[in-house]
């Protein structure tokens, strides 16, 4: 089987034409046009009589269920000819017609869903148009397409709609940025990698983060830690853990900074009883110190 570390929930649906007769090059993202968990819309596929189905489905909370594998056509689009080639996502919506509005978490792990699916799939760039003719013919090299293409839908919805340009630009900078990092947090242990701009940490769930890790082979990073009982840390570079974990410590704040010249970075940390902070930048700290608060995510940039 194909599909992406990311998915939580796998329920395989017998709608499905297998394998599929085209290589994966392109993406097609629908919404659910319903508020629906990736076990209800999993539910849904797995019943041959409904004679639909998609590669994988987001909820709102930002989970991620896998309904058809990659090496298999979803039966998604209305067009056998886009999902041979296509990997199919159907995103739930937290809001109703006509924008079938989805949710900052749903549209985050979509995110990485793509950034995941190109990289596997060597597909080096999503490229989005706004014309119709363009899209159904993959001219000028785009690789995005919408339901509303081949049949008379409103999928994804005017809301989803709008922003595939900016999804496009998303996903085409995590995959070009070279800075990953990653945390360990309470009760979940180390978080899977993320890229330049995205949150990693849960947050609204009053978890501690313990340790973090850093990356880049392009920009010298530095980075130190305040954790619970040890105070300020030293500073650690490329790929060293900071902080410690198995001892039941929180951060409780971070800093970072470059040492390739000419380069700058910006920071953001989500904390107890506060929530996000401003950006913080180039070494400065951001956090708290003698408070008790827990750190519970970070976002890491190039600015």
């Amino acid at each position: 089987m194909g599909y992406s570390s990311l998915v939580s929930y796998i329920n395989l649906s017998p709608n499905r034409t297998s394998p599929r007769n085209n290589k994966i090059d392109t993406i097609t993202i629908h919404c659910m046009a319903g508020n629906l968990s990736i076990e209800t819309c999993g539910r849904l596929f797995a019943n041959y009589n409904t004679q639909a189905s998609s590669n994988y489905g987001i909820s709102s909370d930002g989970r991620i269920g896998l309904y058809v594998d990659e090496n298999n056509r979803s039966w998604c689009t209305s067009s056998p000819f886009n999902d041979n080639r296509a990997i199919t996502i159907e995103v739930a919506n937290d809001g109703g017609a006509p924008d079938w509005h989805v949710s900052d978490k749903a549209l985050q792990s979509l995110t990485k869903l793509c950034v995941d699916i190109c990289k596997r799939n060597a597909i080096k760039k999503l490229v989005w148009s706004t014309d119709k003719y363009t899209r159904m013919n993959h001219l000028d090299g785009c690789n995005m397409t919408v339901h509303r293409d081949y049949a008379n839908k409103a999928c994804p919805g005017d809301y989803l709609y709008r922003l595939q340009q900016q999804i496009a630009n998303d996903v085409n900078k995590a995959m070009n940025s070279d800075l990953r990092y990653r945390v360990h947090q309470q009760t979940y242990g180390w978080l899977p990698w993320v890229y330049e701009g995205e949150c990693a940490g849960y947050t609204g769930r009053s978890k501690r983060a313990e340790s973090i890790i850093l990356e880049s082979t392009k920009v010298g990073l530095m980075y130190m830690v305040h954790q619970q009982t040890y105070g300020d840390s030293q500073w650690f570079t490329n790929g060293q853990q900071a902080g410690v974990t198995g001892q039941s410590k929180r951060l409780e704040g971070f800093a970072v900074k470059c040492t390739t010249k000419g380069k700058r970075i910006r920071y953001k940390g989500h904390i107890q009883g506060i929530g996000w902070t401003d950006w913080c930048y180039d070494g400065e700290f951001c956090g708290t110190r003698g408070q008790s608060r827990r750190l519970e995510a970070i976002i890491i940039e190039f600015c």
